[in-house]
């Protein structure tokens, strides 16, 4: 197994620096350009969640993320000691939601949040959220992608 841990500050500015080295870490593993930004995307978007809800855009706590390959398959663990999420947001996360189910003629119709929990439940193959028992434990948000080896060839 190999890992990786990434640090940051719950400060937004740092979740595109995470973003991008999660991108080249696809990459590297022969994931295509839309596989890479997707995984790229759910890790921008769990951050983001952590800093805004977790730590109430507070700086100065640490937001840790854990990227391990094993085998054919690339886990993220994204870490936060922050407020847990809120059970009905777990749910959502690990069953999905209609949140897309919207009439698109309709601007009011849009919901103004989920949606990122949705896209990380649709684009990965596995997702979880290990809750800590009380604000100052460990929160995880676990994110799985199987990684395909083989790259397609190119005529």
């Amino acid at each position: 197994m190999k890992q990786l841990r990434l640090t940051i500050d719950s400060n937004l500015e740092d979740v595109s620096l995470i973003g991008l080295a999660i991108n080249k870490i696809c990459e590297h593993l022969r994931m295509d350009e839309v596989q890479a930004y997707q995984v790229e995307l759910c890790a921008v978007e769990a951050l983001t969640n952590a800093i805004r809800h977790a730590y109430r855009n507070q700086p100065g706590h640490e937001v840790l993320v854990v990227l391990s390959i094993t085998g054919d398959r690339l886990d993220l663990e994204i870490c936060d000691r922050g407020a847990p999420m809120p059970c009905e947001f777990v749910e959502r996360l690990e069953r999905g939601s209609r949140v897309f189910e919207f009439d698109q003629s309709n601007l009011a119709s849009v919901p103004e949040g989920g949606m990122g929990l949705q896209i990380m439940h649709e684009v990965m193959d596995q997702v979880s959220y290990v809750r800590g028992s009380a604000e100052g434990q460990l929160n995880r948000l676990c994110l799985a992608k199987l990684l395909n080896r083989a790259r397609p060839q190119v005529c």
